[in-house]
C-alpha cells in the first residue's frame, strides 16, 4: 500500500509531467485501438450472424414449401380416392354416397389450396373447374334428393371422374418431380 501511494506521489510531481504525459497519450492511444478492433470484430459478427440468419430463414421456407407440396400431393390422392368412390356410388345409384365422397373431395382439394396457389395457371384453372364440377354435383345431387330436381347423368358423372382423376394424377406426378 505504501508503494502504491509513493508511486502515486511520484507521478504527481511537477518534474514528471512530460513522462505522465506521453504514457498517458500512448495508453489512451492503445485503448482507442482495441476499442477499434473491438469495434471491427463486433461488426464482422453482426453480419455473419445476419447472412447465417437469412440462410436459416430460407432454408426453413424451402422446407415448408416441400412439406406443402408433400401435403399436397397426399391430399389428392385423397381427393383421387373419395372420387373413384363416388363412381362406385354413382354406378350403383347410391346418390347420398356419391355427394358424401364428392365432398370429402372438395375438402381434400381445399386442403391443398396452399401449393396451387402456386401451380401454372392451366392447372389453377383445371382445379378451379374441378371444384366447380364437385359443388355443382352435390347441389344437383342434394336438390333430386329433396325432390326439387333430376339426379345428374351417371356417365357423364364417371367421364368427369376419370378426367379430373387424370388431372389430379398429374398434379400428384409434378408435385412428386418437383420434390425430388
Amino acid at each position: 500500500m505504501q508503494s502504491s501511494i509513493k508511486m502515486i506521489e511520484t507521478l504527481a510531481a511537477p518534474e514528471n509531467i512530460n513522462y505522465v504525459t506521453v504514457w498517458g497519450t500512448l495508453v489512451g492511444l492503445f485503448g482507442l485501438a482495441v476499442a477499434l478492433v473491438g469495434l471491427f470484430l463486433t461488426y464482422r459478427q453482426a453480419r455473419s450472424a445476419r447472412y447465417t440468419s437469412e440462410k436459416l430463414r430460407d432454408e426453413v421456407d424451402s422446407f415448408s414449401l416441400r412439406r406443402d407440396k408433400s401435403e399436397a400431393i397426399h391430399n389428392f390422392s385423397e381427393a383421387r380416392s373419395a372420387m373413384e368412390m363416388a363412381g362406385i356410388f354413382v354406378r350403383e345409384e347410391l346418390w347420398r354416397d356419391a355427394s358424401a365422397s364428392y365432398d370429402e373431395a372438395r375438402r381434400a382439394l381445399l386442403r391443398a389450396r396452399v401449393v396451387s396457389d402456386q401451380m401454372p395457371r392451366a392447372s389453377k384453372q383445371k382445379l378451379r373447374l374441378m371444384n366447380e364440377h364437385l359443388m355443382a354435383f352435390s347441389q344437383k345431387v342434394d336438390n333430386a334428393l329433396s325432390g326439387k330436381g333430376e339426379f345428374p347423368e351417371p356417365a357423364s358423372v364417371r367421364a368427369a371422374i376419370r378426367r379430373n382423376s387424370d388431372s389430379l394424377s398429374e398434379f400428384q406426378r409434378d408435385l412428386h418431380e418437383e420434390l425430388i
